[in-house]
């Protein structure tokens, strides 16, 4: 199993929730993911995702979440208001 940091999110325009991210950009990685393919690989276990939290550095897990029957990714929960996600630079 892989594990990855996300540097970089990819979105469909405005951010206003975690639905609007179509690619990530990984740590150490030339290219992006596709959301299709990195939530592919967090069902498969084949490989894990992360975040830095903005705060204090520390480690925040990339997490598949649903609405309704769309997946998308979002971090898992910790003291922020807004998904760590969605704080990541466009790539």
């Amino acid at each position: 199993m892989a594990d990855r940091q996300v540097v970089c999110i990819t979105t469909t325009g405005l951010k206003i929730d975690c639905r609007c991210i179509t690619h990530i950009g990984r740590w150490g990685d030339i290219g992006r993911i596709t959301r299709d393919e990195i939530i592919r690989r967090i069902e498969s276990k084949s490989d894990t995702f992360w975040v830095k939290h903005p705060a204090d550095g520390s480690r925040v897990d990339v997490r598949i979440a649903h609405r309704g029957a769309t997946k998308y990714l979002r971090t898992e929960s910790n003291d922020t208001e807004r998904d760590n996600l969605l704080k990541l630079p466009e790539c």
